[in-house]
């Protein structure tokens, strides 16, 4: 056999086994792409909608990181500036978070959503002013968004410019209607303009629509309350039991009218008829006073009253007043002079009240000077309340000393005296109330003593 056959046999050999490798060559390849698993494309999540997620989930640290990331990864985004400030006001830290923001509009003057986080800002920051300033600056169609008519009627709330707050929030509701917040923080506008009836329509709309998103439910029940109507009347109906016996009557009615936010005028007129130590008088008095109250706290309250041929209440008295409102707190002085029959008094008149919800303490003092014998006298009286509402209350309370000068005019010109009181007074409807209170006192005038308990009964009507 020569070479050149034996070169044709062994090439014709492996083109043989070649072409029996071949399919399985291929059939391996197919299986190992079969059993391989695919390679899925990983979603590419944007760093601004990150921090914007974990900041609505409330992860206010790993969204103010995330933030923070993203302004280096995203340098020309200033949604990525806004996602910062926002991070840090939702920690508090609105200051830290408005110096982000001036440092972004540097960059960035022409976006809108900074200055509209600005304004938010300057306005948490109790920099009202420059809030309404800035927001004035920007085109008006920036307010066809919701959220920025929702901020602006937000400042203006703030500032207690709560008519303008109302246009905003109207103009609001039109483009998003019946938003639970937005009708609560409308309500509050309603409320601050006097327009109590208006403020419990929007807070019930509140309420119905999302019991637990807002205060809504509370706040109208406490407003519905407070809105009781403000002419109203009462009429009370006592006795005076003396020394075991049933011997002394009262009959009292009072009518006022809360005219405008800041004004209360308010009539008494009263009939007693009592033993006056050795024999039997009856009385009859009238009084009445008014109240102005000022939005900054501030109030005077001025009045006065006189008897029909008096036996033992005062010929006439008058009186004023001055005092500061503050939200736990309300003290006054009072100048009040009393006419006796036998005698003139000069009355100087220190009261404090003392609120801890439910709880309300009042504390009163009195220095009287006489042109008797004793010309001046010291006597003080303490109570205690427990509100359950606005306008169901219990009370305890005494006091003790020389001239009873209370809440009214004494009774008597006593030399000295102690009582002990409580009262009830007792809701029905928003019209109606029932009221009652206990006295237990003695007074002193002289060689005589007059003890009292005196039980009175009554009902109040507000029209």
């Amino acid at each position: 056999m020569n070479s050149k056959l034996a070169m044709r046999l062994l090439l014709m050999l492996v083109i043989f086994l070649l072409a029996l490798s071949l399919p399985r060559l291929v059939a391996a390849q197919e299986s190992e792409e079969l059993e391989a698993p695919p390679e899925r494309a990983r979603p590419q999540v944007d760093c601004v909608e990150a921090a914007r997620g974990l900041r609505m989930q409330r992860r206010f640290s790993e969204a103010e990181k995330t933030a923070r990331a993203c302004t280096e990864e995203q340098q020309g985004n200033p949604d990525a500036w806004v996602e910062l400030a926002r991070a840090l006001a939702a920690q508090g830290n609105s200051e830290e978070a408005l110096t982000w923001v001036d440092k972004a509009l540097l960059d960035y003057p022409d976006s809108n959503d900074l200055k509209l986080l600005k304004a938010r800002l300057l306005a948490w920051t109790d920099q009202l002013d420059a809030a309404r300033k800035l927001l004035e600056t920007l085109p008006e169609d920036l307010y066809e968004r919701p959220e920025a008519m929702r901020l602006r009627a937000d400042i203006l709330l703030w500032d207690d410019s709560f008519d303008e707050a109302i246009e905003w929030y109207n103009r609001y509701d039109e483009a998003d209607p019946d938003n639970p917040l937005v009708l609560y923080k409308r309500a509050m506008a309603h409320r601050g303009a006097g327009d109590d009836s208006k403020a419990l329509e929007d807070l019930a709309k509140s309420c119905e629509i999302a019991p637990e998103a807002t205060n809504a439910c509370k706040a109208h029940e406490g407003i519905a309350e407070d809105s009781y109507p403000k002419l109203y009347a009462n009429i009370l109906y006592g006795y005076s039991r003396i020394i075991n016996r049933l011997d002394g009557w009262r009959l009292r009615g009072d009518v006022g009218s809360e005219l405008s936010r800041n004004l209360t005028l308010m009539g008494t007129w009263e009939w007693l008829h009592r033993p006056f130590f050795d024999h039997r008088a009856a009385d009859w008095r009238f009084n009445a006073w008014g109240d102005y109250k000022f939005d900054s706290g501030l109030f005077f309250k001025a009045g006065g009253g006189f008897a029909i041929d008096p036996i033992f209440s005062p010929k006439w008295n008058a009186l004023v007043e001055a005092g500061w409102s503050f939200e736990y707190f309300q003290a006054s002085a009072r100048y009040w002079h009393i006419e006796f029959p036998d005698e003139s008094n000069e009355v100087l008149n220190a009261n404090a009240e003392i609120y801890i919800k439910p709880y309300m303490f009042e504390l009163r003092y009195f220095m009287t000077f006489s042109d008797d014998g004793d010309p001046v006298a010291h006597s003080g009286l303490g109570r205690a309340f427990y509100f359950f509402s606005n306008l169901t209350q219990f009370y305890i309370g005494g006091g003790g000393g020389g001239k009873s000068d209370y809440l009214e005019p004494r009774d008597i010109n006593s030399e000295s005296h102690w009582l002990v009181t409580a009262g009830f007074r007792y809701m029905l409807t928003s019209h109606h109330r029932l009221l009652i209170a206990v006295t237990q006192r003695h007074d002193s005038a002289g060689t005589q003593n007059y003890d009292q308990t005196e039980v009175l009964g009554g009902y109040e009507f507000r029209l």
